[in-house]
C-alpha cells in the first residue's frame, strides 16, 4: 500500500498539464508574509475590477510553506504529500467499508486511470477530509448510542467536528456544499429507523450538526461561502470544460461522461443493494453521495471526478466481497486470486516507480518551460494560462494578461482569451499593450495570427514554445 500511494501521488502531483499549484504557491507565500486573503490584483498588467478572492487559501498556504522551504520544487513535494495523505484517508474509509489492502490497491488504479481525480489540487484533500469526517462521525454516533457519552465527551466531539469543518472550508470552497450535506446526513441518521430510541439519537445528533453549521461562519468567506461558490460557477460555466454542463464541448467528454457515469452508477447501485445495515458502515452514505455527484456532473463536469473518488472505497469493498464469495464457493483456490493479483499489483507499481520519478523530474515546478527564463524582464506577457502560471511563481518580474485564476478574471476576460488563442479576435492577434508572447506548438492559430501580423517576429523557439517580440525590437 505505501508503494501504491507513493507512485500514484508522484504522478498526480507532477502532472505537466496542471500548473495551477504554481500560482497558488505564490499566493500562499504572500499570505504567509501577512497579506490579506482578498486583495486587488498585482500580478497582471491589465487587471480587472474588483478583488481577487481565493477559494482555497489554506491549500495555498500549505503549498507556500513548502515553496519557502525548498523553492519551486517545494510545490511538487507538497503536492506529493497532499495526494499521499488523501489516499491514506481514502484507504482508511475503504477499510471501514470492509475492503482488503489488495482491493484498495485496485481502487487506487481506478483513481489513477481517471487522472483528473488524483490531480494535485485542493479539491482532492478537501473531498478526502469530508469522507474521513463522515466515516468518523458515523462510527462515533454508533458508539454513542450504545454507550451514552458524558457531557464533556459530547462537547469534545462537537469542537472536533467544528474544527474539521473549519479546516475543510479553508482547504477548499467545496466545503460550502460538504458542510450542509454533513448536517443533512446527521439529521437523516437520527430520523431513519434503526435500533435504539429515536429521542436519544436526536439528542446526540444535535451536537455535531449544530457544530457543523456554526463552523461555516469561520471559513474564509464566512456566510458568503455559497454566493462565492455560485459566482465561480457563473464565471466559468460553458467556457471551461470542468464547469460545462452536459453535453460538453467535445464528443470525447460526452462519451467519457456516459461511460464513467454508467460505471459509477453500477458500482453505487450494487453497493446499495448488497450493503449491510445502513447505519453500520459508510457504504450507503458513499453510494448516495456517488449517485448525487454523478447526477451533478451533467450540470458541471468537475463533479464527475468527485464521484470517481467517492466510488473508490465502494469498488474496493465490492472486490473484497467478490473474493469472499469465491472463497465460499471454491474454498480450495479462493486465495489464489487475491494472492496473485496482489503480487501483480506490487510488481506493476514497482516497475512504474522509476516512471513516477521521471514525472517528478519533468514537472513544471522542477523543469519549467525554457521560455520562462528567456522572457525580457518587465515585459507584458500574453501566453497560454499554463505557461502564465509558471511565470507567476518563477518570474514575478513579468506581469501577465491572463492566468489560471479563472474566477477572478471573469467571463469577459475568459471569452477574450479563448478568441485570442483561436486567432479569431477582431481587434488583433493579442491584447493591446502586449510586449511579449509565448505560444506553444499546439497553439497554431495564435502563431498563425502573429505570423500574419507585421508587428510581431518570432525571436526564439525553445523546445515546443516560441517567444514572440515586437518587430520593432
Amino acid at each position: 500500500m505505501p508503494l501504491v500511494s507513493l507512485v500514484a501521488a508522484c504522478v498526480a502531483a507532477s502532472s505537466n498539464y496542471f500548473t495551477d499549484p504554481l500560482w497558488m504557491a505564490r499566493e500562499g507565500v504572500a499570505l504567509l508574509h501577512g497579506g490579506p486573503v482578498a486583495h486587488p490584483d498585482t500580478w497582471g498588467w491589465d487587471p480587472v475590477a474588483g478583488n481577487f478572492i481565493p477559494t482555497a487559501p489554506g491549500w495555498q498556504v500549505f503549498l507556500g510553506l513548502w515553496t519557502l522551504a525548498f523553492g519551486p520544487v517545494g510545490v511538487t513535494i507538497g503536492g506529493i504529500i497532499a495526494v499521499a495523505l488523501s489516499l491514506a484517508g481514502l484507504a482508511w474509509v475503504a477499510r471501514r467499508c470492509g475492503a482488503s489492502s489488495t482491493a484498495i490497491a485496485v481502487a487506487f488504479l481506478w483513481l489513477w486511470a481517471v487522472q483528473g481525480a488524483l490531480a494535485s489540487r485542493a479539491a482532492l484533500p478537501a473531498l478526502a477530509l469530508w469522507m474521513v469526517d463522515g466515516t468518523w462521525l458515523l462510527a462515533w454516533l454508533r458508539q454513542a448510542t450504545s454507550q451514552l457519552p458524558s457531557r464533556q465527551r459530547l462537547i469534545r466531539s462537537a469542537v472536533t467536528q467544528a474544527a474539521i469543518t473549519t479546516l475543510g472550508l479553508w482547504i477548499h470552497a467545496s466545503w460550502a456544499l460538504f458542510a450542509p450535506a454533513t448536517a443533512f446526513g446527521i439529521a437523516l441518521w437520527a430520523l431513519l429507523p434503526q435500533p435504539g430510541p429515536r429521542s436519544l439519537r436526536l439528542r446526540l445528533a444535535l451536537w455535531p450538526m449544530i457544530a457543523t453549521l456554526l463552523a461555516i461562519s469561520a471559513g474564509p468567506a464566512g456566510l458568503n461561502a455559497w454566493s462565492d461558490a455560485a459566482r465561480v460557477q457563473a464565471q466559468c460555466a460553458g467556457l471551461i470544460v470542468e464547469w460545462s454542463p452536459f453535453p460538453a464541448q467535445s464528443t470525447f467528454w460526452q462519451v467519457a461522461l456516459i461511460v464513467i457515469g454508467s460505471v459509477l452508477a453500477l458500482i453505487a447501485g450494487v453497493s446499495l443493494r448488497r450493503a449491510p445495515a445502513w447505519h453500520e458502515t459508510p457504504i450507503v452514505a458513499l453510494s448516495l453521495a456517488t449517485i448525487a455527484s454523478t447526477g451533478a456532473a451533467f450540470f458541471a463536469l468537475r463533479f464527475m471526478f468527485q464521484a470517481v473518488v467517492l466510488a473508490a472505497p465502494l469498488l474496493a469493498a465490492l472486490i473484497t466481497r467478490l473474493w469472499t464469495k469465491m472463497g465460499r464457493t471454491r474454498p480450495a483456490d479462493h486465495r489464489l486470486g487475491p494472492l496473485y493479483l496482489g503480487r501483480l499489483l506490487a510488481f506493476t507499481f514497482a516497475v512504474l516507480l522509476p516512471w513516477a520519478g521521471l514525472q517528478v523530474r519533468t514537472s513544471p515546478a522542477v523543469a519549467p518551460s525554457p521560455v520562462v527564463a528567456a522572457l525580457p524582464s518587465g515585459c507584458h506577457l500574453f501566453a497560454d494560462y499554463a505557461i502564465a502560471n509558471e511565470v507567476l511563481l518563477l518570474r514575478p518580474d513579468v506581469p501577465v494578461w491572463f492566468d489560471g485564476r479563472l474566477d477572478y478574471w471573469g467571463r469577459q476576460r475568459i471569452t477574450s482569451y479563448i478568441r485570442y488563442m483561436a486567432g479569431s479576435n477582431p481587434t488583433g492577434p493579442v491584447p493591446a499593450g502586449t510586449t511579449c508572447v509565448a505560444a506553444t506548438a499546439s497553439e497554431s492559430a495564435l502563431a498563425s495570427s502573429l505570423s500574419a501580423s507585421h508587428r510581431w517576429r518570432e525571436a526564439r523557439r525553445l523546445r515546443d514554445v516560441s517567444l514572440w517580440l515586437p518587430a520593432s525590437t
